[in-house]
């Protein structure tokens, strides 16, 4: 069955890059895949476990943290060719800005093309963290890891990225709710929760409190640019839905989605926008038979003779008993983020957080499984 299901798999992904109308643009997501492939099969190999990638995670994504709040601070992002950063100024149209009270501020980049990836990167960073906290055993390193959230709490709400903050509720509202249920934080004293909590709490209104005005302009639709970006959004969304109806079974082809955008308005002066829908895109390049082909792949590699209720939910405790609660929270994150935006398929930084999300996760069920 396994075998079965894998080539059907692989036959039916052939026919819909077979099937691409941007050759050229299939080759380069191809390629990206299939780096994204080897690191993915090379970390594996590493055997290093849960609680290092966390770290390791949340340390690659320090230097543009701090970075990013200097950057709120001086209002600007200079330009640092070796490192990939383009100058971005609030006063060059193009900037991810909030125009209030005749004030444009500029949204925090970090090293990143765009805020809401920023803020993508930070909310994977931040529930990696809280899930690693249980598994430091020396004070100070817990300490030092809430403190590390809260950085990154500050840096995530500088963006200004509502996706981002919509997917650290839902994901916060599900690891609340699987740590009162399992006791994930019962062995760490209640002082430390208490003060950690407090901090967290203290952090996080104070920044709101000083961004209100910001955030205010962000919830409205009103404003010019916010206006502006709710058509582009709707604009797109109506474009994704056409191009879907056209090409339901096999799909523009994985990458083609701008191009196919683009041939439905070409003489438009703006440039093509794929959807903000990370599901409808795939759906666009792949199609129906590129996504039943990606599940029967899934299928025969992960394919278990355990009960699906035992793994993803956790019910028998012998079985994955901490990597439901890691699955759980990083995969809420991960379609709550999906709903919103469509950098996870199309962006090669956005791509690279959805494999380590699911490094994450199959880490931690290897490391429980050596355990147990």
């Amino acid at each position: 069955k396994r075998t079965f299901s894998l080539i059907v798999g692989i036959l039916f992904f052939l026919s819909v890059l077979l099937h691409t109308s941007s050759p050229r643009a299939t080759f380069q997501f191809c390629l990206e895949w299939f780096m994204l492939g080897l690191f993915f099969w090379s970390s594996l190999d590493l055997s290093f476990g849960f609680k290092k990638f966390s770290i390791g995670y949340a340390l690659s994504l320090l230097p543009s943290t701090i970075f990013g709040l200097w950057q709120y601070g001086v209002q600007m992002v200079p330009a640092i060719k070796y490192a990939g950063v383009a100058l971005q100024s609030p006063l060059v149209r193009g900037v991810s800005v909030i125009e209030a009270a005749g004030e444009r501020v500029l949204r925090i980049y970090g090293t990143f093309p765009h805020p809401n990836i920023f803020a993508g990167w930070l909310t994977v960073a931040i529930f990696l963290l809280l899930l690693t906290i249980p598994l430091l055993i020396k004070r100070w390193q817990q300490y030092a890891v809430v403190f590390w959230i809260n950085l990154s709490l500050i840096a995530l709400i500088l963006t200004f990225s509502r996706a981002a903050l919509i997917a650290l509720c839902v994901g916060g509202l599900v690891a609340l709710c699987l740590s009162t249920i399992r006791k994930t934080y019962v062995a760490l004293p209640i002082r430390f929760i208490v003060s950690a909590v407090m901090i967290t709490s203290l952090v996080v209104c104070f920044t709101f409190l000083q961004t209100r005005h910001l955030w205010l302009v962000r919830a409205q639709s009103t404003t010019r640019l916010e206006q502006r970006s709710v058509n582009e959004r709707t604009q797109s969304l109506e474009d994704g839905i056409k191009i879907f109806r056209t090409h339901p079974c096999l799909g523009v082809g994985p990458g083609a989605e701008l191009q196919a955008v683009q041939s439905l308005r070409p003489t438009a002066q703006i440039p093509p926008v794929p959807p903000h829908i990370f599901w409808l895109v795939a759906l666009n390049e792949i199609g129906l038979i590129g996504i039943l082909g990606i599940c029967l792949i899934l299928l025969s590699l992960f394919f278990t003779r355990t009960p699906i209720s035992s793994v993803v939910l956790g019910l028998d405790p012998r079985i994955h008993p901490k990597p439901s609660a890691v699955f759980l929270v990083l995969t809420s994150t991960f379609f709550t983020l999906s709903l919103f935006d469509h950098y996870l398929w199309t962006l090669w930084s956005g791509k690279t957080p959805l494999i380590l999300l699911i490094l994450a996760i199959v880490i931690q069920t290897k490391s429980q499984k050596q355990s147990l």
